[in-house]
């Protein structure tokens, strides 16, 4: 839930775009995402498990690659039973980033797809970010970007996406 003071913001923030004091939806939705409020009105629902993330990260890559995905591959390369596989396949299909049926091939949706973007997205910008930035051997790096894309805040990523950027990484 909300507090008061998250409400106020929320809405000042929309007035100023209905106001025409922000000119276009992009930065209305720029300074949306910038704050705790994105989350807390937007995400929350959409917000799916770190183990779930994997899952759909793995979907999107084996299916740039190949013509289909079924559960049983999950299964192996996670190193689960096809039982918890099927599970957590029925969550992504009940939050819409799949469809899914039993022994069927798995598709994404277009929220699968865009958020399996977005998780990639995040994983090699901070891959790149420890691995050149900070140094980090590479396997060290990967560990990180893994554990991390899944709990970084948009400003955090932004702020680091940007640094990215402007070191022409």
């Amino acid at each position: 839930m909300c507090t008061p003071f998250q409400i106020y913001q929320l809405n000042y923030i929309t007035n100023l775009f209905y106001c025409k004091k922000i000119y276009n939806i992009n930065l209305y939705f720029k300074y949306l995402k910038s704050s705790y409020l994105w989350y807390n009105f937007f995400m929350k629902d959409l917000k799916i498990s770190s183990t779930l993330e994997d899952y759909l990260e793995f979907i999107y890559k084996t299916l740039e690659t190949k013509e289909k995905v079924k559960a049983v591959e999950i299964a192996h390369e996670f190193s689960i039973s096809r039982a918890t596989v099927t599970e957590a396949l029925q969550r992504l299909e009940k939050k819409g980033y799949i469809k899914y049926g039993h022994y069927q091939p798995i598709e994404l949706t277009e929220s699968g797809i865009f958020l399996a973007k977005e998780i990639i997205l995040k994983h090699e910008t901070l891959l790149k970010f420890f691995e050149y930035v900070l140094n980090l051997p590479t396997e060290e790096a990967k560990i990180n970007a893994c554990r991390i894309e899944h709990i970084i805040t948009p400003l955090a990523f932004e702020k680091i996406k940007q640094f990215n950027e402007k070191q022409n990484l």
